[in-house]
């Protein structure tokens, strides 16, 4: 009982952040905007880590920005990094369907390994195909039933149900992150992340949750709070003193055209340097404006390559 009343407190105070949050953004669409770009690199870190994956939350940043890896970004992971945010992205617009279909969920593997072709994405374990293809069946009938407004639980039983029928071969950890949080979208509620340094916690919950559900979305609960705070806490009207601003409407296209043209084989993050009062994903938005304006291109390996000013180039070559 006491299980069941805190868990209804925790989702009161969900809900009394999500209404401060509705309300912070002028429309649903800004706020779902703000949602997915606040949330990509934490979320893409957090559940790498989970899965097993060695990785830094610099090379996440710096691989979802950039679109490829870094210096210090092995290619492998850096497919790794792409596949998961790919993903990611996927779900927002899945959360705007009426309902989820059994081909959503095999596409979305699909999407988790695009780049790895070794695996066999979007098909059941072979040995079990038909009595997956049931169970899965049912979980789409609860989940696309689900009209209660307690947004924690739906997420946590959405995790829960899902992990336990293990459909693919491989990344059905990844897949129960990103249905838990298809769900929260639906509910029109901010991602949930579970911490990577909480994994034994994590872990054993979930093992319990297969006799005893409360614990688990009391968890789950905890860590949507938590998550509220990644969007809650940057307000970009409210800088503290030690902290650089990111500035809204400021043009510095100019300031990143010249660094490539005076430094042959820049890296993104000696521009960012000289960029500091705008944000990663606005300078990846300046260089790939560049790219498509055949001005700029990227050469060499991803670990060791940069970026040159190319239009000089073409004006001596046509000369």
């Amino acid at each position: 009982m006491e299980n069941t009343e805190d868990i209804n407190a925790l989702n009161a105070e969900i809900q009394q952040n999500k209404a401060t949050l509705l309300n912070r953004y002028s429309n649903e669409e800004k706020y779902f905007n703000a949602i997915k770009e606040k949330y990509a690199v934490p979320f893409v870190y957090n559940s790498l880590v989970l899965s097993g994956t060695s990785v830094t939350k610099n090379s996440v940043k710096n691989t979802v920005t950039e679109g490829f890896g870094d210096e210090e970004t092995e290619t492998e992971t850096a497919n790794e990094i792409l596949e998961l945010y790919e993903a990611y992205q996927k779900i927002f617009s899945l959360s705007k369907q009426e309902t989820l279909t059994e081909e959503n969920i095999k596409g979305l593997h699909k999407v988790l390994f695009s780049r790895s072709p070794d695996v066999v994405a979007g098909k059941y374990q072979a040995d079990k195909s038909k009595v997956i293809a049931l169970k899965i069946k049912d979980f789409l009938e609860w989940f696309n039933g689900y009209n209660e407004d307690n947004i924690s639980e739906f997420a946590a039983l959405a995790y829960q149900k899902y992990i336990y029928i293990h459909p693919f071969k491989g990344g059905n950890g990844k897949m129960a992150r990103l249905i838990m949080n298809l769900a929260a979208l639906k509910k029109g509620f901010p991602l949930i992340i579970i911490p990577a340094e909480e994994q034994s916690v994590y872990d054993s919950l979930i093992k319990e949750s297969k006799e005893n559900t409360e614990k688990f979305i009391k968890y789950i609960s905890k860590c949507a709070l938590n998550s509220m705070n990644i969007i809650l806490k940057s307000d970009k009207d409210v800088y503290s003193s030690n902290k650089k601003r990111h500035l809204r409407n400021v043009d510095c296209s100019g300031t990143v055209l010249k660094a490539i043209q005076d430094t042959p084989g820049i890296k993104i993050m000696q521009i960012k340097e000289l960029v500091s009062q705008i944000s990663f994903i606005k300078l990846q938005r300046i260089i790939a404006d560049f790219r498509k304006q055949g001005l700029v291109e990227f050469r060499g390996p991803l670990r060791s390559g940069g970026y040159y000013f190319i239009k000089e180039e073409k004006e001596s070559s046509q000369e």
